[in-house]
């Protein structure tokens, strides 16, 4: 089963997006490292 976050805030969405874009990782590597569905990202960065 899917384990579910608490919906995280406008700021933690934009720390998140600054850490993967800095982590010299591709998008759907850092994404797997870190729990985090690259769609619900990509919402976040638009």
């Amino acid at each position: 089963m899917v384990q579910r976050h608490p919906k995280r805030s406008d700021q933690e969405w934009m720390e998140l997006i600054q850490e993967c874009r800095t982590s010299g990782l591709t998008d759907k590597t850092w994404c797997e490292r870190n729990h985090i569905q690259r769609s619900s990202l990509y919402y976040h960065i638009r």
